[in-house]
Formats: structure tokens, sequence, C-alpha cells
């Protein structure tokens, strides 16, 4: 059982992590630190229609969270290489969907068969998280672009 990172705290820091992205292009969290901050989202384990919707959601409203300086990055724990490059060509996602095949890094995110988002500064500090049970429960959009509107009065540019 891997331990869960202490990052459940408002303000504590979100250490770095690396995954492969669809087509096995390694990204780190550590790419976007000091440039934008990060909407992190953990899909449910399996193929769910409600994941699918909060993915579609988040890139009908990507260019918005650009405007706010935020880069989306979505993860699929314990899926394939061949998922991730299906998701983001099917729904034409402008944004990484990376892929946790071993599960490590999505465990240390949230408990197992859970959805997650967490809104994280460009100085990888943790600022709002929300673990739910599936997709549906998660936030909507304006609460996420709130939220990034509040870090970026907060951070220092």
């Amino acid at each position: 059982m891997v331990q869960r990172l202490e990052i459940q705290k408002t303000g504590g820091f979100v250490p770095n992590f690396t995954l492969p992205d669809g087509q096995g292009q390694i990204i780190k969290l550590s790419d976007f630190a000091k440039i934008h901050n990060i909407v992190l989202f953990f899909l449910k384990n399996g193929d769910t229609e409600m994941a699918h919707t909060f993915l579609k959601d988040l890139a009908r409203y990507y260019d918005t969270y650009r405007n706010q300086n935020a880069e989306v990055l979505a993860i699929i724990p314990c899926g394939t290489l061949e998922e991730g490059q299906k998701l983001k060509s099917e729904f034409g996602l402008p944004f990484p969907v990376l892929v946790d095949e071993a599960c490590i890094v999505s465990q240390q995110f949230v408990p197992d068969n859970h959805a997650g988002i967490f809104i994280i500064d460009r100085n990888r500090h943790l600022y709002w998280q929300v673990i739910a049970h599936d997709a549906s429960e998660l936030p909507t959009e304006q609460s996420i672009l709130e939220w990034l509107s509040f870090i970026e009065t907060q951070s220092p540019q």
C-alpha cells in the first residue's frame, strides 16, 4: 500500500511527479511550476460517462482557465497509454492526459475508485481539493474559476 502524500491541508506543498501522456511523452508536474497554476483532475478508475462529461467541460472552459494563468492536467489512474490517447483524440482535449499505469501517483492523491480535483498554485501549493465518489460530485467550472481567480490575486507574478 502506498502512503498518501501530506498535501491534505490548504497551502501544503504538492511534490513533483512524472507520468507519460497518451503518446508516451514524459510530463512532470514541475514542467508547469513557476509558469501556471494547475487544475489537476483525477478520473475515477474505470471508464465512466460522468468522467467523460467532466473532461468535456474542462475542455470547453480551457481557454477561460488559460486566461486565469492555469493549465489543466487530467490523470487516468491504473490506465493504459492507449486509453489516454483515445480520450484525448476522441474528445479533442486541448490539455495533457496523463496515464498512471501503476496507480502510484493516483493513490497518493485520491482513494481507490474516486475522482478528484486539485487546484495548485504555480509554486505547487495546494489551494483547494475535492475528492468524490464520482465526477458528478466534483465542483462546477464556476467554482474552479473562482479559485483560480483567487490564486491570481494572492500569488506574486
